[in-house]
């Protein structure tokens, strides 16, 4: 663009900005919070392409982005500690096509005494956010704030609920919601890059769950460009260690019939899910030296003994979920090659089909007195709804549906597969995760009718 244009345009911008007087801006060039607002355009590949929009009241300083500008976004928010400097923005307005407004994809967003104009995000564009924003269990806060931000410039009203400290839930809505879409906002360790080819997306949480995530908010823009009312999204923390999220949100009011819940179900309808039932055992000898084994009580020994009795156990097989399983998750004890042991832990995780309470007396009287059994986390098998379309199958993951009871029947399904879920190599296919736009927004709308 030739320097004369760009002068007319640093101009203009400088008149909408009372001509950059003090009371605009302070000594440094800077405009103070909540006097300007910005809206940064971005390519597939996250190269900056974009403009700045300073507002006066509610009144933008015309602009159309270039063509090849994609419609998306990302929002900029002014913070005390990073203020918008005027002159690092004006060179970004060579790549500004000065004409007739258009607002058509512009939403104006404003959370306390920040504001920021945010655009609506192209599905695997907000994908790519969420999994570049990093949010193991217990480290949520992040992406909770992008979703609340992104979502109430969409339109919906929005409610943060603290789980725990600087863990919040979303929950968004239009109306009274009859139908909600949930999925969980926290990955595994440990992060793993975004990266992405022509077929697939890469990333922790790719699968689980942010792709899942990025599909229904898509879906519940959609419905809301149709003028569907009287849904909701929920978005809960620690699904991946306690599920947290889940029980506090199901002490949210709510008046909903239905929830759909997102996992990667490899885009099929799941009529069940185990329960699991998590345990700590804990085996207590006597320390001793190595040379007189004699003299102490290898602990060691006590707890392999007590997981060796447990694996040879016949446990309960659903005809439909199949057979309860055990994992030996994790070993730890002693203190030296040379020393008897005088205590060792284990943490087994079972796969539940039938009643956790029955499984618990099994797994006490196996063990007997020989180690102290403790519970981490418990919840039960559930047997979900069924709709018309989908190809269905039975799961044997555990899910946060039993601890989200309060928001109505549950239905199962996501894109993705479990099998790529907690691995290095995490990922979606981009035709799955589109696919399941229409089938979550064909859902929502189904099962409104009902």
């Amino acid at each position: 663009m030739p320097d004369c244009i760009l002068s007319i345009l640093t101009l203009i911008l400088a008149r909408a900005l009372g001509s950059l007087s003090p009371s605009n801006q302070d000594s440094k060039g800077t405009l103070p919070e909540g006097k300007a607002y910005i809206c940064m355009s971005y390519s597939a590949t996250g190269t900056a392409l974009g403009f700045a929009c300073p507002l006066l009241g509610e009144s933008p300083l015309p602009f159309k982005a270039p063509s090849n500008v994609p419609n998306s976004s990302v929002a900029y928010r002014l913070r005390k500690s990073k203020p918008y400097h005027l002159g690092a923005e004006v060179t970004r307005l060579r790549q500004i096509v000065h004409s007739s407004i258009d607002y058509s994809s512009i939403k104006l967003l404003t959370i306390g005494p920040r504001c920021c104009i945010l655009c609506k995000m192209e599905l695997f564009e907000l994908c790519r956010r969420l999994i570049a924003i990093p949010s193991i269990s217990g480290s949520e806060e992040s992406v909770a704030v992008f979703l609340a931000e992104y979502l109430t410039g969409a339109g919906f009203t929005v409610e943060m609920q603290e789980a725990e400290e600087r863990r919040p839930n979303v929950y968004a809505r239009l109306g009274q919601p009859e139908v909600v879409l949930s999925s969980h906002t926290d990955t595994v360790p440990p992060f793993v890059e975004l990266r992405e080819d022509a077929e697939y997306i890469y990333g922790r949480g790719a699968c689980d769950a942010k792709g899942i995530i990025a599909a229904m908010i898509r879906a519940a823009e959609a419905l809301k460009g149709r003028g569907v009312t009287d849904f909701g999204l929920l978005f809960v923390v620690g699904e991946e260690a306690g599920s947290a999220g889940a029980r506090a949100a199901n002490t949210i009011p709510n008046h909903s019939r239905y929830l759909i819940n997102g996992e990667p179900t490899e885009s099929k309808l799941a009529l069940g899910a185990k329960g699991a039932l998590k345990a700590v055992l804990r085996a207590e000898g006597q320390a001793a030296h190595s040379a007189y084994p004699e003299m102490g009580e290898s602990a060691i020994e006590k707890l392999l003994d007590v997981l060796t009795d447990l694996r040879e156990l016949t446990l309960r097989t659903d005809t439909t979920l199949g057979p309860t399983t055990m994992n030996i998750g994790t070993m730890r004890g002693g203190v030296a090659a040379n020393v008897i042991a005088p205590e060792a832990e284990a943490e087994v995780l079972f796969r539940v089909v039938s009643e956790v309470a029955g499984l618990k007396r099994i797994l006490e009287e196996s063990v007997g007195g020989r180690a102290k059994v403790s519970y981490t986390f418990e919840c039960e098998p559930v047997f979900t709804e069924r709709i018309d379309g989908p190809a269905t199958a039975i799961v044997s993951f555990t899910t946060d549906i039993p601890l989200l009871g309060n928001w109505g029947k549950p239905l199962l399904f996501g894109p993705g597969s479990i099998l790529d879920a907690h691995t290095p190599g995490e990922k979606i296919s981009k035709a799955e995760l589109a696919e399941a736009v229409d089938t979550y927004a064909s859902m929502v709308v189904r099962l409104k009718q009902t």
